[in-house]
């Protein structure tokens, strides 16, 4: 039989790819930001994130969420583990062990497996609800930093306006048509910004969804009850 424990290993987080959910809906919108390609020539430079260490305190630490995620579902597959092989050596001992005291060890270790299975499956479900929360969180950092990429941008392409706007002042259509276009830019961002809000008031609520799940999952967990163990070492002369 198999070691148990060779599932707890150090929890990681899930590969960002498609088969795990990771799909970034905003990510053409990055290949035409100006502010994309200066916040990924800061990371390649200095290895830091800049706007997703801005977007973090809003969208939270899903790689920490994902690997809670992986340790329960590591857990899991050790509890698995040990049931298999508890009702393993249950039944090969009743083949040469019989008697009332026989039957009652018998009964005794099949409850065990029964519960150390059953908590195996509810923990398992518990794994891959913190993981699927983890992706909403990834997904959600995605789409907060391409509209501050787009900010940027906005408030960029304004500041540029204006300036041409300062430029062409000389002549009063030039300048009215540049402080115009300015503005209209400084408008967009604002209306990225109030954008911003409502995804993140959305995600708060699709957040609650995957709460009140766990909690169920959580109560679930409780209501098995504690794993069956013997008070003490079983002790008998003919065993000794």
């Amino acid at each position: 039989m198999t070691d148990p424990t060779r599932h707890l290993t150090t929890p990681v987080p899930q590969d960002e790819n498609v088969d795990n959910g990771f799909v970034n809906i905003t990510e053409l919108l990055d290949y035409l930001s100006p502010a994309a390609w200066l916040n990924e020539l800061i990371e390649e430079l200095t290895g830091h994130d800049v706007t997703g260490t801005l977007v973090k305190p809003l969208a939270g630490d899903w790689a920490a969420i994902s690997a809670y995620g992986d340790a329960l579902k590591k857990l899991s597959q050790c509890f698995g583990d040990i049931a298999t092989d508890v009702q393993a050596n249950t039944i090969e001992l009743d083949r040469h062990w019989h008697g009332n005291a026989a039957d009652s060890a018998y009964l005794y270790y099949s409850s065990t497996a029964a519960s150390l299975s059953s908590h195996a499956q509810a923990v398992h479900r518990a794994g891959i609800q913190y993981q699927k929360l983890a992706v909403g969180m990834w997904q959600l950092a995605e789409q907060l930093k391409s509209f501050l990429q787009q900010v940027c941008d906005k408030v960029l392409l304004a500041a540029a306006y204006a300036a041409a706007g300062t430029v062409a002042a000389e002549t009063v259509v030039g300048g009215v048509i540049g402080y115009a276009l300015a503005a209209a830019e400084v408008a967009k961002a604002l209306q990225l910004i109030n954008k911003c809000s409502f995804i993140v008031q959305t995600a708060n609520m699709a957040v609650g969804g995957f709460v009140s799940t766990l909690r169920i999952l959580f109560k679930e967990i409780e209501a098995l009850g504690d794993i069956p163990t013997p008070g003490a070492a079983y002790d008998h002369p003919m065993v000794r």
